[in-house]
C-alpha cells in the first residue's frame, strides 16, 4: 500500500510571500485539508522566520495534536509530530507511549511511511538506535 503526503504550508496560500514557511494563520485547518484530499501525512515545516508562531516545540501544540487525535484517532501524523515534540521537549516517556499508539494507528491505516519513521524514533528514544 502507497501512502501519499504534502509538505506543510501547500494547502494554503502563501504568507508575506513566503512559499517555504509554515502557515502561521492556517495550519490548524491544513489537517482536515489533508484528510478531505485523501493525504495520509503532512511534512512539518519549522523555519526561522518569526518562531515565536510555530506551535510545534510547546504546550500550547501539544493541546493542538492532543485535540487533532481525539477528533481524528486515525490521524497518524499527529501522533507522530506529538511525539517529536515530546521528545524535543526531554519528556521521553511521554514520547515512547505517544508513539506506541501513533504505531498502532499507522499499523491499522496501513501508513508504513510513518510507521517506519515512529519506530526509529522509539528505538532512539529508547537507547535501541543505531
Amino acid at each position: 500500500m502507497h501512502t501519499y503526503g504534502i509538505m506543510q504550508g501547500r494547502l494554503s496560500p502563501p504568507e508575506n510571500g513566503r512559499f517555504q514557511s509554515f502557515p502561521r494563520n492556517s495550519w490548524r485547518e491544513e489537517f482536515a485539508r489533508a484528510r478531505a484530499a485523501g493525504l495520509d501525512y503532512i511534512e512539518w515545516i519549522h523555519d526561522h522566520y518569526d518562531r515565536s508562531a510555530n506551535p510545534i516545540f510547546t504546550e500550547e501544540g501539544l493541546a493542538e495534536f492532543d485535540k487533532l487525535i481525539a477528533q481524528s484517532p486515525d490521524y497518524v501524523p499527529a501522533y507522530q509530530m506529538s511525539a517529536q515534540t515530546l521528545a524535543r521537549l526531554n519528556r521521553s516517556d511521554e514520547a515512547i507511549a505517544r508513539l506506541h499508539v501513533g504505531i498502532a494507528a499507522a499499523n491499522r491505516t496501513g501508513n508504513q511511511h510513518a510507521l517506519a519513521e515512529m519506530d526509529a524514533l522509539r528505538d532512539e528514544l529508547s537507547g535501541n538506535g543505531a
